[in-house]
């Protein structure tokens, strides 16, 4: 089952779906599970920070952030004994902003959200 790396809570919706899926007699196939672990991050993160930057220069902004907690996790496993799971959290962390910049973007490439551009 998905759950956050953070809190450890398991993600009602994605276990609900999982479960309606086995039901069904149709099994999410393994590869696919880590996708619900970025999903179940996705919606952590918009329940404690609902609000969420405007504009895409602060939005890609925090994944920048975030990309840069996965190159200090990388670091910190080669040279002080972190760990993989340190690196996959913020490999998550980081997905998950990314599908959040998404979710703001138009088809046609234009922002939902307040426009950047003077």
């Amino acid at each position: 089952m998905a759950k956050c790396l953070r809190c450890g809570a398991g993600n009602e919706w994605i276990q609900g779906r999982i479960k309606k899926e086995l039901m069904n007699n149709i099994t999410i196939p393994k590869e696919l599970e880590k996708y619900g672990v970025i999903d179940a991050e996705l919606i952590r993160v918009k329940q404690i920070h609902p609000k969420w930057k405007k504009g895409m220069c602060w939005q890609s902004v925090v994944i920048v952030e975030e990309a840069g907690e996965i190159a200090k996790a990388v670091l910190h496993y080669k040279d002080e004994g972190g760990t993989l799971g340190d690196i996959r959290k913020e490999l998550i962390h980081t997905a998950a902003m990314c599908m959040r910049m998404l979710e703001n973007l138009n088809d046609d490439g234009g922002e939902i959200v307040e426009k950047d551009r003077k």
